[in-house]
């Protein structure tokens, strides 16, 4: 795993523009409509003498689909038809449908030989259990070199039941939670980041800034129906969905609830909210924090999302400064984000993998569909950073498309560390931040909650009534969190847990997870 980790982050940053730019050509040797390379294996290469084999690859998108798409499409597939004798046809999917727009194209056997799975974590279980995707373990094994060589053991993490079911995207921009402040007052009041070191720093901080400015909010939850204390409490392995976290010094699932940091969070956001410095409509209020601190209404915000450039996955660089909670942990639901899977009606399931292989394998496939078009949709710096989004008709904002090791570093990240910042200044700062990440020892591990369907439902209904009302403070967590807990056991939450508990030990027994270490 560290040797992924460095690799990947390595490779990222030392791509230049003649990379970015240029085409993946064959050797010079090679007849036209011969592959390269990218889509052969130990097993026997592509067979090119059968007609090319047309894909249907549903993805996910969050509106429409760029106008400039079918541009994308038709230069990938001039790529792939000589590498792998295929071509694909790209069918978007809304991410507000996706759940029932897959069951339907499943009943009804329409067509489709790939699709994207977002959150992939949450429909890998599900779909695994219902026989809407196949296990791809020999197909990868023949055609998934290049995917292997990319990802190493995060492949584990698209496996259910010890079966590959999925091929995940890896997200080597591993974010961690911590706390966001508005530069201006963070001035105004004489303070930087740096000299934030502890909980009490915090403290000070903004008892002097709501002295000063009693008619904002001093701290609000980044999102609306978020909590606080969770973010504040730090990194977790949650294993899946329902309650229980492991505990990385014991090997044990335990209730974060009961847990000390978890206590402890409680009881510095129900301080805060008794001073004043949260409104006492948190848990109402349906806009973002950024909203708010952009219109002066907000001083600050915890994140999810501190990223290793030291700033936030916002456009808002020079606006906010950013303070880590703690380093990240690599979990298997980290590595989950964005998954391909192949349906189980997929009649070539070979050429599925196939494909995702030549992404993986392709650096001009990859760039295309992250990019775009250079010139058009991005340009290059002369240092080989990328500003890319320069045009309305070609947007993607996600990493879902073949080894993102293979992207180039983009301006806005590069320029986050400082706005003289090097991509060697941007490298040093991703080696350090690697360096400090943790591995869970479950990593690879992917509850399988079947069994107690029932009782997660029951305990999210009850995390529906307490979790934000505790972890932002409006509920005294000395009256209320027992309450809480008791609740949630009856509810079975130490039902969960136990099932928790015994996959993860058999899981671990047949010689999976981690040490623990980066």
């Amino acid at each position: 795993m560290k040797k992924f980790l460095c690799a990947v982050l390595s490779v990222m940053l030392v791509l230049s523009a003649a990379a970015c730019g240029q085409t993946d050509a064959p050797p010079a040797a090679a007849e036209a409509g011969t592959p390269s390379g990218a889509g052969t294996s130990a097993a026997g290469g592509i067979d090119f003498n059968e007609p090319p084999y047309e894909l249907t690859v549903c993805y996910i998108v969050t509106g429409q689909e760029s106008v400039d798409m079918p541009r994308i499409v038709e230069r990938v597939n001039a790529l792939a038809l000589k590498e792998i004798n295929a071509t694909i046809k790209l069918e978007p999917v809304s991410i507000s449908s996706q759940a029932s727009t897959y069951a339907l194209k499943a009943s009804s056997q329409e067509k489709v030989d790939l699709m994207l799975l977002v959150p992939g974590g949450t429909y890998l279980t599900e779909y695994a259990n219902s026989n809407m995707i196949q296990p791809i373990d020999e197909a990868v094994a023949q055609w998934g070199q290049a995917i292997s060589e990319a990802i190493g053991d995060t492949l584990d993490t698209g496996k259910f039941k010890g079966r590959q079911y999925t091929i995940p995207e890896p997200d080597l921009w591993l974010n961690c939670y911590g706390f966001q402040f508005r530069v201006d007052l963070l001035e105004k009041y004489g303070y930087t980041v740096s000299d934030i070191k502890s909980i009490a720093d915090i403290d000070a901080l903004f008892e002097k800034v709501h002295a000063g400015e009693p008619d904002i909010f001093i701290i609000m939850p980044e999102t609306p129906g978020g909590n606080m204390a969770t973010i504040m409490a730090g990194s977790a392995d949650g294993l899946g969905v329902g309650p229980g976290i492991l505990d990385q010094e014991t090997g044990h699932v335990v209730m974060q609830e009961e847990t000390e940091a978890f206590k402890e969070a409680l009881r510095v956001v129900r301080g805060w909210y008794e001073k004043g410095y949260i409104s006492r409509d948190v848990n109402t209020l349906q806009e973002r924090a950024v909203n708010l601190l952009v219109e002066n209404k907000c001083f600050s915000s915890t994140v999810g999302g501190v990223n290793p450039a030291g700033g936030l996955t916002t456009p808002f660089h020079g606006q906010f400064a950013t303070l880590q909670n703690q380093m990240p942990l690599l979990t298997t639901s980290s590595q989950q984000l964005f998954m391909w899977a192949v349906p189980s009606h997929a009649a070539r399931p070979d050429k599925s993998v196939q494909f995702l292989n030549f992404l993986f394998a392709s650096t001009e496939a990859a760039n295309l569909f992250r990019f775009g078009i250079e010139g058009e949709h991005y340009t290059v710096e002369p240092d080989g950073s990328v500003m890319n989004n320069i045009s309305p008709n070609y947007l993607m904002q996600w990493n879902c498309w073949g080894d993102s090791s293979k992207y180039p570093p983009q301006v806005p990240n590069v320029k986050a560390v400082d706005p003289n910042a090097t991509i060697a200044d941007y490298q040093a700062r991703l080696d350090k931040w690697q360096e400090g990440i943790t591995v869970s020892k479950a990593f690879g591990f992917t509850f399988d909650p079947e069994s107690v369907k029932t009782e997660i439902a029951a305990c999210t209904a009850v995390q529906n009534e307490f979790l934000s009302m505790l972890g932002n403070g409006a509920l005294d967590p000395e009256i209320e969190l027992p309450n809480y807990v008791r609740k949630l056991k009856d509810a079975g939450a130490e039902k969960v847990i136990a099932e928790k508990q015994r996959q993860l030990d058999e899981f671990l027994s047949a010689g999976g997870g981690t040490s623990g270490q980066n």
